[in-house]
């Protein structure tokens, strides 16, 4: 667990030697705990001492020969490497033109040296544990900037390739034309693809056109957890005719990665395996289908081609798994033929580049999530992925409602799954003191909790994409409520982080004020919470966390998202068994 007092350097600044052994007095119990004390006596050796000891606050003395505390404070704010840098101006004079010249300079506190112990060790565990935060921070954005031109450079291989499979496709032309046309739109989907971001939205995706092209009545798409390759994602036109989700019924199926099943066979080797009727295979081929899935789900599998995702460098991400197809008649083939194999291969290498890109968003946003939990525990990658995947089937409700365009249901929906995950982000910025304190916050301390939303909003800030957009709105205002009492309003994001109140919040946005992402993420987040083991609760049971939500209708959350929640509630079940907690 992260402890201030591990990471508290401070080095001081003073001509006179007594001051720096009071100082190490002062300071003895806390050196003891694990502080640092470096004195320098010359000013002029402030910036190579600062260089090799990295304090993480200074105390400076104000009059000092050859250079005062007020030129040395100027040209520490004049080097791009400290100008965050904590600078305590230590002075013999209380007089306010004094301390307006020290701040004008960019001085962070001024003390009359010297104060007494207790309030010595608070200023300087303040301005520490205020400094390491914005660090983090610093270091979260250029490591976000990092994944982000490595994503441009994938989405560029994910053009390349896509030139070239048009080109390909313009060698084949000749063929006969229900052919031509299922290459053509490869080429189209190539081009989607490269548009979605979130892995979920994506791998979705890949299912259905690959369904599509080759006639498929079924599929589904597994995915590796360590030895097991886990069905993550599936549709069956026939479950659906029936008003069964496919989704629910497989979601989470497991199999173990090992050559007695087709999906592991395929996984270990990178080969694909057709088979024309599952309950026929040769007891000599080395692999067996595994019935239980079908007896799981109520359903007949007969034909089954099975082939593998894989990066460039050949590493299997999982499999795609396509079942029963029929002609362009609706009449069910005996199988998939060679040509259906190869319009899955072509379609699967572009997938897999397009899947690789998502996976390294995916993993960008997920080390976001894993900084964020260095400091709220109750932060996870399980907790967000499920608040996502609760957004997503609550914003599709949503959507189809008002007869959305599908394409633009989709674009939404990936941009607010990615935008739900980073939610929280904004708790970088509050003190581990508050986040992870046991007992109920104080009024002052929620109302610094607060302000992680507006902290998460300036992550977002100045981006011109509509997912920067949607994830500022989303981590601003997720804690409105629906009648006005959330926060943390209309106030200028800038003027709150600059200016923050001292007392909570008790006045936000209301109604359809507060936008549509925001609502839905708000519900999906307390659902998990109310729904989750935490450190301070146990989890409730699911009657009363549905009853809790339809209680909270029109108050804390919108009717009709309500509506749509309870409605689905089968849905959201699976999503939960889906992404457990490791500690559930």
């Amino acid at each position: 667990m992260f402890s201030v007092d591990r990471e508290v350097r401070v080095l001081l600044v003073d001509d006179q030697l007594l001051v720096g052994e009071m100082v190490g007095l002062l300071l003895e119990k806390q050196i003891e705990q694990g502080w640092h004390l470096h004195h320098i006596q010359n000013p002029l050796e402030a910036f190579e001492s600062a260089r090799d000891f990295k304090p993480t606050v200074m105390l400076v003395d104000l009059e000092m020969p050859e250079l005062n505390g007020l030129q040395l404070l100027e040209s520490i704010r004049a080097e791009p490497s400290m100008v965050n840098l904590p600078v305590i101006i230590l002075s013999g004079y209380e007089d306010s033109e004094t301390k307006a010249q020290a701040f004008e300079r960019g001085a962070s506190d001024y003390l009359v040296k010297l104060p007494d112990s207790v309030e010595l060790v608070a200023r300087l565990r303040h301005h520490t544990t205020g400094f390491i935060a914005t660090r983090q921070r610093d270091q979260a954005e250029r490591r976000s900037k990092r994944l982000a031109m490595e994503l441009r450079k994938r989405n560029a291989q994910l053009v390349d390739l896509n030139k070239i499979f048009q080109q390909a496709n313009e060698a084949l032309k000749d063929e006969i034309v229900v052919r031509d046309a299922r290459l053509k739109s490869i080429g189209s989907v190539g081009i989607e693809m490269s548009e979605i971001q979130d892995l979920d939205v994506m791998m979705q995706h890949i299912l259905s056109e690959a369904r599509h092209l080759v006639g498929a009545e079924a599929g589904a798409i597994l995915t590796r957890d360590e030895d097991d390759l886990v069905v993550r994602y599936a549709q069956n036109d026939a479950h659906e005719n029936a008003g069964r989700n496919a989704a629910d019924l497989a979601g989470g199926f497991r199999v173990s990665i090992s050559a007695g099943s087709i999906s592991g066979k395929v996984t270990m080797t990178g080969q694909k395996i057709n088979v024309r009727d599952v309950y026929s295979i040769p007891p000599d081929s080395g692999y067996t289908f595994m019935a239980s899935y079908d007896e799981r789900t109520g359903y007949r599998t007969k034909s089954l081609f099975t082939y593998p995702l894989s990066t460039a460098s050949g590493e299997v991400l999982g499999v795609i798994q396509l079942a029963n197809p029929f002609n362009k008649e609706g009449e069910r083939k005996g199988g998939f033929d060679s040509g259906d194999e190869k319009l899955i291969e072509n379609f699967a290498s572009m997938a897999s580049v397009a899947l690789e890109r998502a996976l390294l968003t995916d993993s960008m946003i997920m080390r976001m999530v894993a900084i964020a939990e260095t400091h709220d525990p109750e932060e996870t990658g399980a907790h967000v992925n499920r608040v996502a995947g609760y957004s997503r089937v609550m914003f599709e409700a949503w959507a189809q409602r008002r007869g959305m365009d599908r394409s633009e249901m989709e674009r939404r929906r990936d941009r607010l799954s990615n935008a739900a995950r980073l939610h929280d982000v904004g708790k970088i910025g509050i003190s581990d003191s508050i986040l992870k304190k046991p007992g109920k916050l104080d009024l002052p301390e929620y109302a610094a909790m607060q302000m992680h939303t507006v902290i998460g909003a300036r992550f977002f800030k100045g981006y011109q994409t509509e997912y920067d957009e949607i994830a500022r709105e989303v981590a601003l205002h997720h804690h409105e409520h629906w009648d006005g009492t959330g926060y943390p309003g209309e106030t200028p994001v800038d003027e709150l982080f600059h200016s923050p109140p001292e007392t909570p919040i008790r006045s936000g946005l209301v109604g359809d004020e507060i936008p549509i992402e925001a609502r839905i993420v708000g519900l999906a987040d307390v659902y998990d919470a109310l729904s989750s083991k935490r450190s301070y609760k146990d989890a409730w049971p699911e009657s009363k966390v549905l009853q809790e939500i339809a209680d909270l209708s029109g108050k804390q959350f919108d009717p009709e998202l309500v509506e749509i929640f309870l409605d689905r509630s089968d849905r959201m079940r699976v999503i939960r068994e889906t992404y457990k907690s490791d500690s559930a």
